[in-house]
């Protein structure tokens, strides 16, 4: 059975989509590789995403009360097997959940997109799909190093691989062999694929996609002569995960911080965290104030610089990436509201799978397409 395993290797998160024999699975795990694992009773190194970031566990924060990554149960048993198992070889990656909780060095692909950090979250996606056979994975990407690294990756992807990986929980080995290939698609096309109709480039001049993601909102202006305009602004959903850990330091919340991430989806009222409740309304709104004036006036920028002072217009956009549902209306209506440089707003209502579900509709539309470089890339 042939299977297409469409991956977005976000900053934060992985989104993934296998298709394949008329079903279809949706995938979603932290973009988060580990090679070890953590004692129980180590020290706090490295419990941050954030390598850069020291966070020192406070006095009042007792082990038995609240152990280390509270949000993840089974933490020292789990440990405890690990490190007891033959099955655990030098140089093991661990990814996702796995290594987002227990991982000792473990490290987010918007601090390191290391080539075998790519292929570590890429083999996370084929042994979850599980599928013995032909498989091509098609990776949505957009510009900078990290989508250099993934295209590098996707060139060499031929031919077929054996892949092994040891399931703790189930005390299981799992091995696929499997015959890959790889291809990419550019994330501003696959938006373009995914926007209701009235945003399509059939039916405007040009389209603006904001795409706020974890560490970095991306600006895009698409038409339908291609990408006109590319950059990016060191801001993102991680500044409200900073200041509310921040904030909840006192709590012991910074050290939770996928969990974090999880909670704030959707939620800026208390969040609940492994069963404790954290008021983050103050802290959430003042940081997102900040990042909802910055966006925006960034976004007008390249709108009144760029374009209309040329005597050319772009007065529509879509706001997408994880922050979308943080951010996405109040800065719409910032963007729209009296002499705002945009006439219609498109927010993603769940952005995870927009950019998967666009690379496949562009993938149903031009199934003849060469297996590598299936998009057009930036």
């Amino acid at each position: 059975m042939s299977l297409v395993l469409f991956l977005d290797l976000g900053d934060a998160i992985t989104k993934g989509l296998a298709v394949g024999d008329g079903r279809e699975r949706r995938l979603r795990y932290p973009s988060v590789v580990a090679h070890r694992l953590l004692h129980s009773g180590e020290s706090d190194s490295g419990v941050s995403l954030d390598p850069g970031e020291a966070h020192p566990r406070p006095e009042s924060l007792k082990d038995a009360g609240h152990p280390r990554f509270r949000s993840f149960p089974g933490a020292q048993s789990f440990v405890a097997e690990a490190h007891g198992s033959d099955h655990v070889t030098e140089g093991a990656r661990f990814t996702g959940w796995i290594a987002a909780a227990y991982g000792a060095d473990r490290q987010t692909l918007g601090t390191g997109a290391m080539r075998d950090n790519i292929e570590a979250l890429a083999r996370r996606a084929l042994l979850t799909c599980g599928n013995d056979g032909p498989v091509e994975i098609v990776f949505v990407i957009d510009t900078g190093s990290k989508a250099d690294e993934i295209l590098a990756y996707a060139e060499g992807l031929r031919g077929t691989q054996s892949i092994a990986s040891w399931s703790f929980l189930r005390r299981a080995r799992a091995q696929l062999t499997v015959e890959l290939r790889g291809s990419v698609m550019d994330a501003a096309d696959c938006v373009v694929a995914a926007v209701p109709p009235e945003f399509r480039l059939d039916a405007i001049q040009r389209l603006l996609v904001i795409d706020i993601g974890y560490r970095r909102t991306k600006l895009v202006v698409v038409s339908e002569e291609g990408c006109e305009h590319v950059e990016h602004v060191d801001i993102g959903v991680s500044d409200c995960v900073k200041r509310i850990m921040r904030d909840g330091g006192g709590e012991g919340l910074y050290e939770d911080e996928c969990a974090l991430i999880r909670a704030l989806e959707g939620n800026r009222g208390p969040l609940e965290v492994a069963g404790r409740s954290y008021d983050v309304k103050r802290p959430l709104g003042e940081a997102l104030r900040g990042l909802e004036e910055e966006i925006g006036n960034a976004a007008r920028k390249v709108v009144l610089n760029l374009f209309e002072r040329r005597g050319e217009v772009c007065k529509t956009a879509a706001i997408t990436g994880g922050g979308a549902p943080l951010m996405g209306d109040n800065l719409a209506a910032q963007l729209t509201a009296g002499q705002g440089p945009m006439t219609a707003v498109w927010v993603a209502p769940d952005p995870s799978f927009l950019l998967v579900e666009g690379a496949r509709s562009i993938r149903a539309r031009t199934p003849s397409l060469s297996p590598l470089f299936l998009g057009a890339g930036s």
